[in-house]
């Protein structure tokens, strides 16, 4: 008799920690929903599923009067919905909408949002780094005087000795082509003599 009751006693001992495992592993898995931002009212499926279905390939970047549900496409599910101020949330980056739910504008300091990148319009004055970082290293670098002439396919740009934007000169990306192909050996290996003076 008192094997049997040991045995038993064994025997809920086990079911009671085994159904509290299981039970206990969908409520994790629901709460980690939940701290991701978002859940479907039944549990039926995670915010990675709705986005797959609610996501259409090759639809960004976010424009300027997209509508929420072309956002929606482009972005998936937002994390957090003020739809009193008409701001969808994704993670910390919020996309502002007027009151007929069309995009006014956004704030992608973080980068989470897939919109068209903002061009940094070069002027005189700018730093010889913001030319850099938008148009990359020019095809040709000279020395001209006390400022330099970076060579772009469709403008040149003169820096002064302070590394400031002097002034830019527009230019047909043919006429450069022309420049360069009219050249010959010798303007080729004097250019790169000077280049590597200059280093």
């Amino acid at each position: 008799m008192q094997k049997a009751v040991r045995i038993m006693a064994i025997f809920l001992l086990f079911f009671i920690l085994f159904s509290n495992s299981v039970f206990s592993q969908s409520q994790i898995e629901n709460k980690k929903e939940i701290q991701d931002g978002w859940s479907s009212v039944d549990d039926v499926f995670s915010k990675r599923e709705i986005n797959q279905l609610v996501k259409k390939p090759m639809t960004g970047p976010i424009k300027i009067a997209f509508t929420a549900k072309e956002v929606r496409e482009v972005m998936g599910i937002p994390d957090r919905l003020d739809e009193e101020g008409h701001i969808y949330y994704y993670r910390q980056s919020p996309i502002f909408f007027d009151n007929e739910w069309k995009v006014q504008s956004w704030d992608n300091r973080y980068g989470n949002l897939d919109v068209l990148k903002e061009a940094v319009k070069i002027v005189p004055g700018s730093h010889v780094s913001e030319v850099f970082k938008e148009k990359g290293f020019p095809l040709r670098m000279t020395k001209n005087g006390t400022s330099y002439k970076l060579e772009y396919p469709n403008e040149i740009i003169y820096v002064s000795n302070r590394w400031n934007v002097e002034a830019i000169q527009y230019r047909n990306i043919v006429e450069y082509k022309q420049d360069r192909a009219n050249m010959g050996i010798e303007e080729f290996l004097e250019e790169f003599n000077n280049y590597l003076k200059e280093k």
